[in-house]
């Protein structure tokens, strides 16, 4: 069984449903470099092990949950790699482990994710970088509310 996975720096432009079915042993799943601009909702069907995704550097335009949970796994996620893209839609409520890491740099984001905002979907010591994307505002009740954050980093933004 692999756990393991690098298919980086080729030409994959879509994630199909089922795609890694058969790896349900699979881990770490790095994916970046290639012309990825669609994943289908089921495309992590049954990876309840998948713990990092390296997907930076594709031509995604958006990120939402149905791309990485449609199981019942109680593994959280504890490195998403999604810098270098084309995001401008970033919705994502996975459970995010201990020591968990997101990576949303350069990307096109004009406003901060409400869902990062929540600590519910967070466990402590959280790292979040949404470094050099487009956002100009933050509400003020976001800070009061993030107490799972470890580190973040909003430098390279058009802030106000």
């Amino acid at each position: 069984n692999v756990y393991y996975l690098n298919l980086s720096y080729n030409r994959i432009e879509r994630l199909g449903n089922r795609l890694f079915l058969m790896n349900k042993n699979l881990e770490t799943l790095d994916l970046s470099h290639n012309l990825i601009e669609h994943i289908d909702h089921y495309a992590f069907e049954k990876n309840d092990k998948l713990i990092s995704l390296n997907l930076s550097y594709n031509r995604l335009i958006m990120f939402l949950n149905e791309y990485y949970m449609q199981s019942t796994s109680s593994n959280p996620i504890c490195t998403l790699i999604l810098n270098n893209n084309q995001i401008k839609l970033y919705n994502m409520s996975i459970q995010i482990s201990l020591n968990g890491e997101i990576n949303l740099n350069n990307n096109y984001l004009d406003h901060y994710p409400e869902v990062l905002g929540l600590n519910s979907y967070f466990n402590f010591n959280l790292k979040l970088s949404i470094r050099n994307n487009q956002i100009k505002f933050i509400k003020k009740s976001y800070f009061s509310i993030s107490r799972g954050l470890q580190s973040l980093d909003f430098s390279k933004n058009n802030l106000d």
